[in-house]
């Protein structure tokens, strides 16, 4: 039984642009043909090259390198607290001069606040969604470029469909990182200390 897809004659290239840019269900893998309706595939086989890069390919660049930003910032943020309070505890050595009770937890809130940050670090992988975002960014500009300058692959008729199926094959490796990235985040949750943090994690 063919598929609802394979029945309109939608091709893989057309399925992932009818699918991903105008973010209607894949339901082309799932319902058969006599269940659906005919889909008007004309709008997306007319669809232009420029509207394309705008309407996706850009508007993943500026996505990616705004959460690359974004990631950056925060693991820089904490690594510094990190670094400070981890060097405060070794100042802290010189407090015991000092003959007050409350000199006895310092060194052990410090030194808890360390663990903590250390847990969000590896909790939510900031500096690894840094990189791979600015990465994917940057492959998406290649791709876009060489599409713009008709460079080698897309020196060919079928230099349109190639960019597509270049610029899909980008963001679903992209995807397949990020969630081995929150299944590793998941894991290790369960080995951090419970904390609380005031300010807005990002949500992935």
């Amino acid at each position: 039984m063919k598929s609802s897809c394979q029945a309109n004659g939608i091709t893989s290239v057309e399925r992932a642009v009818f699918t991903k840019v105008w973010s209607l269900p894949s339901f082309c893998y799932l319902v058969p043909a006599n269940k659906v309706k005919t889909i008007d595939m004309s709008n997306v086989r007319h669809m232009t090259p420029e509207e394309y890069i705008a309407n996706r390919v850009d508007s993943q660049i500026e996505w990616h390198e705004k959460k690359s930003g974004s990631n950056k910032k925060l693991y820089q943020k904490y690594q510094m607290i990190q670094l400070v309070v981890a060097s405060l505890i070794t100042l802290s050595a010189t407090l015991t001069v000092i003959d007050q009770a409350w000199v006895s937890f310092v060194a052990p809130t410090l030194g808890a606040i360390v663990a903590v940050v250390s847990g969000i670090l590896g909790l939510y992988k900031f500096q690894e969604n840094w990189v791979d975002y600015r990465t994917t960014a940057e492959q998406l500009k290649q791709e876009k470029f060489l599409f713009l300058t008709g460079s080698e692959p897309y020196d060919t008729t079928q230099r349109f469909q190639i960019l597509v199926a270049s610029v899909e094959d980008i963001l679903s490796k992209q995807n397949s990182k990020w969630k081995r990235n929150s299944n590793d985040g998941s894991q290790a949750e369960g080995k951090a200390s419970n904390f609380s943090v005031e300010e807005e994690l990002p949500d992935e």
